[in-house]
C-alpha cells in the first residue's frame, strides 16, 4: 500500500529544466565552451556538487565553473523575470488531493535548501509537504538512491510504501534503486527502453497521478 508520495521539484513541480538549458545554451554561445544535448541530459537531477565534477571532467580541471556558473546564473535570471516561476500542470490539483486522503508528502530535490525554499514559497505549495530532503543535505546525489532512502525514513515509511514522481533518468534510477514504486512524468528528456522498465507507469502531467493512486487503492 502507498503511504507516501515523493516528489522531485525540478522539471516535476516547476517548469525550471527548459529555462536551465537555454541558460547553459546561452553561456555556452558567449563563452566558446562546448555543451551538447547530451551533457545537459546527463545533469540533470543531479546535486550542484556531482554536476561540478562532471563539468570538469568534460572541461578540464583548469576551467573556472565559477566564473561560468555566474554567466549561467545571470541567464537564469533573465528567463525568470520575463517567464516567473512556471507551475507544472497538475501539481496543486495533485497536493489538494493527497492531503485530503491523509497521503504523507516527501520532497527529494537535488537542488540546495536555500534555492528549493525559495522556489517551494513563489510557488505557494511549501505548506504541503510533511518532509523535505535536499540536494546539500545528502552525501550521495542521484542517481544513487540515498536521497529517497532518506525522505522514506523522514516519511515513517519503507521504500516500498512510497511512490516517487520523477522526470529524470537520473532521478527514476535513484527512486528504483531505493525499493519505491516510480512514475515518470517526462520533461525534457523522453523515456527510454530503460525507464520504461523502471517505472510503475509514465503519465504526461501529474493530475493524471491522482486516477492512478484511486485505481490502486480499490
Amino acid at each position: 500500500m502507498i503511504r507516501a508520495v515523493l516528489f522531485d521539484m525540478d522539471g516535476l513541480m516547476f517548469d525550471t529544466e527548459k529555462a536551465s538549458d537555454r541558460a547553459w545554451r546561452n553561456m555556452s554561445m558567449e563563452t566558446g565552451i562546448p555543451i551538447s544535448d547530451e551533457f545537459l541530459k546527463s545533469l540533470k537531477g543531479r546535486t550542484r556538487k556531482d554536476c561540478s565534477l562532471l563539468m570538469k571532467k568534460q572541461w578540464g580541471e583548469n576551467v573556472n565553473l565559477e566564473e561560468i556558473r555566474k554567466k549561467y546564473q545571470i541567464y537564469v535570471e533573465r528567463d525568470r523575470k520575463e517567464n516567473g516561476l512556471i507551475i507544472k500542470k497538475g501539481l496543486r490539483k495533485l497536493l489538494d488531493f493527497l492531503k485530503t486522503n491523509q497521503y504523507i508528502i516527501g520532497l527529494a530535490t537535488s537542488t540546495s535548501q536555500k534555492k528549493a525554499e525559495k522556489y517551494l514559497r513563489e510557488g505557494e505549495v511549501e505548506g504541503y509537504f510533511n518532509e523535505k530532503v535536499y540536494g546539500d543535505k545528502i552525501c550521495k546525489g542521484k542517481p544513487n538512491p540515498d536521497i529517497y532512502l532518506a525522505c522514506a525514513k523522514a516519511c515513517g515509511c519503507l521504500p516500498e510504501e512510497c511512490l516517487v514522481l520523477e522526470d529524470s533518468p537520473n532521478g527514476i534510477l535513484a527512486g528504483y534503486r531505493a525499493g519505491c514504486h516510480v512514475i515518470m512524468i517526462p520533461d525534457c528528456i523522453l523515456p527510454s527502453d530503460k525507464e520504461r522498465k523502471l517505472v510503475d507507469a509514465i503519465f504526461p502531467d501529474l493530475e493524471y497521478v491522482i486516477s492512478y493512486l484511486c485505481d490502486i487503492r480499490e
